[in-house]
């Protein structure tokens, strides 16, 4: 599904920004397994937490168990959002708008356990990636990521394929007194509301200024401590339902 219509309509509803860290710089990235959907795909990756708890490469696995640190006083879990661009979106994004369910601390996120998100550099963010937050006087879940000064495909910032990097969520629980359960699910989805109706879906904003075309891409799971997901295969959609009997 495709339209035309301006990038500042991701960026209508103004919401307080989320607090991040310092802007997200370039990570190293090769072809995942598995396929983008017909104008791409969001999808989470495990990152390699190193010895010192620091973020090194990404795995490029659609689940990831808890790294135990510092003689088991310290658990960390670090993802990566990227967009894998095809169909439409390879002629580069210059902002997405998408929601990350799964770990609100309210209810989601295991007991103890805090975030942090960073965002690459040079972008307006709009929202909160994980957490639900008011707009316009409703609760909204979604988070608007736009790279600015974006002039048409061969602009410098313009985001291009296969793999765009989007945020980095870094979960960390000092003590390590609790853990997450077993393959607990986060979820990439479309923003709720979302900021145009006509787009139910991940959205990804092209960078064919002026114009800025919106299309759909589609979304993906991630598992934490997983206990029988095949990490390397794209996720059927029988797995996943034996991953949801698991909390009926």
């Amino acid at each position: 599904m495709k339209t035309r219509y301006l990038a500042l309509l991701l960026l209508l509803h103004v919401v307080p920004l989320p607090i991040v860290v310092p802007a997200l710089g370039a990570a190293a990235a090769t072809a995942p397994p598995g396929t983008a959907g017909p104008d791409g795909t969001i999808a989470l990756y495990n990152v390699v937490v190193n010895p010192d708890g620091s973020a090194g490469d990404t795995d490029f696995v659609r689940c990831g168990s808890v790294t135990s640190l510092f003689g088991g006083t310290v658990g960390k879990l670090i993802l990566r959002a990227y967009a894998h661009l095809a169909g439409a979106s390879v002629i580069g994004i210059a902002g997405v708008e998408f929601y990350v369910d799964g770990l609100e601390a309210s209810g989601q996120l295991a007991a103890g356990w805090t975030k942090a998100i960073v965002t690459p550099a040079n972008t307006l963010v709009l929202g909160d990636l994980t957490e639900p937050h008011a707009a316009g006087g409703f609760w909204t879940h979604r988070v608007n990521i736009t790279w600015l000064d974006v002039t048409g495909p061969d602009s410098e910032r313009c985001q291009k394929g296969p793999l765009a990097l989007l945020a980095q969520i870094e979960l960390q629980n000092i003590g390590f007194t609790t853990d997450f359960a077993p393959n607990h699910l986060v979820s990439v989805l479309a923003g709720s509301p979302p900021t145009n109706p006509t787009f139910e879906c991940p959205v990804a904003i092209l960078c064919d200024y002026p114009v800025f075309t919106a299309v759909c891409m589609t979304g993906d799971r991630f598992a934490i401590n997983p206990t029988f997901i095949d990490c390397f295969a794209p996720v059927s959609s029988a797995t996943w339902s034996q991953v949801k009997a698991i909390y009926r």
